[in-house]
């Protein structure tokens, strides 16, 4: 459960962005680009899985309970510090570098920890340590409006993601979990997101885009424990999140400045294009690795 919670105050803020997004664009700042304003949560993000890199390395010669501490402090600092800020460039700073830094610490134990610990049911441990990051997303994001209610909902799902996927990687194997997943993804944002001809159409796209990020999420740590070992772990789960610091800077800032700039803050279509073709990517490396390891379809990868 601590690392539940360790997940719930660290990642599960940055999964909640979109909400302060929002409330910066509408409220504080109505003048500044969306672009400019999305980077407040991108330098947060890319902070925290840049820091797992060095915070991967520290948990394997230091205490965890002491890292997370140390952590915990910084997050609080940042988060009390961005309260007196008013201009964007402030909030970079302390929501989104500090907040990041101290991030970092908590995410790469929480990440690593339960497949160290846990062997027969390594997935689920995995993903109910995992789901801890889809519950601080909800937490932050039930505010008041539509737009907060359907991050709670995406949230929401990835909790079930992380959960059922956490379960079944144990009995079909979290590679084969995860390219699933994919395609699921892709599916939900190219499919049913991009024609977007009702609201009832973009709820569909949120419960499938939920549940299946917070399935990849949940076995990104048990596939890694397979190909690499255990021992490993914690510093091979701090080197794959230069994956995710490439993905933030592929991510919102491209998806932000197509909105601005060719759909002018109105059309998505350029937007959802780009973020479709993503996980799109993703796949065709996914499928690339289990043909290295094995070319069996029937096999538990």
């Amino acid at each position: 459960m601590s690392c539940f919670f360790s997940l719930m105050l660290s990642i599960g803020i940055n999964d909640a962005y979109g909400v302060f997004q929002q409330h910066y664009q509408l409220n504080e700042f109505p003048d500044v680009s969306t672009s400019l304003i999305s980077w407040i949560g991108t330098v947060q993000f890319l902070v925290m899985t840049l820091g797992g890199v060095f915070s991967g390395f520290l948990c394997e010669h230091f205490d965890t309970r002491l890292l997370n501490s140390v952590g915990a402090l910084i997050m609080g600092v940042a988060f009390i510090g961005g309260s007196y800020c008013t201009t964007v460039p402030g909030l970079m700073m302390t929501q989104g570098f500090l907040y990041g830094l101290g991030a970092a610490f908590p995410f790469v134990a929480a990440t690593a920890t339960p497949a160290q610990w846990f062997t027969k049911h390594q997935g689920l441990a995995t993903g109910i340590a995992l789901s801890g990051s889809g519950v601080g997303g909800m937490w932050m994001t039930s505010s008041q409006n539509w737009g907060s209610n359907m991050d709670t909902l995406m949230n929401g799902l990835s909790v079930v993601g992380r959960l059922a996927v956490g379960f079944l990687a144990d009995i079909t194997g979290p590679l084969n979990l995860m390219i699933l997943n994919t395609v699921l993804a892709s599916v939900a944002l190219l499919v049913f997101w991009l024609p977007f001809e009702s609201v009832a159409m973009l709820y569909v796209t949120d419960l499938l885009f939920g549940f299946a990020i917070g399935g990849i999420v949940s076995v990104i740590p048990v596939v890694a424990a397979q190909v690499f070992g255990l021992a490993r772990l914690p510093s091979i789960m701090g080197l794959l999140f230069i994956g995710y610091f490439i993905g933030g800077l592929l991510g919102v800032p491209p998806m932000s400045a197509l909105l601005d700039n060719v759909g002018h803050r109105t059309n998505y279509t350029s937007s959802i294009w780009y973020m479709g073709a993503l996980p799109v990517c993703s796949l065709v490396f996914l499928l690339l690795m289990r043909v290295l390891i094995t070319r069996k379809l029937r096999v538990k990868v």
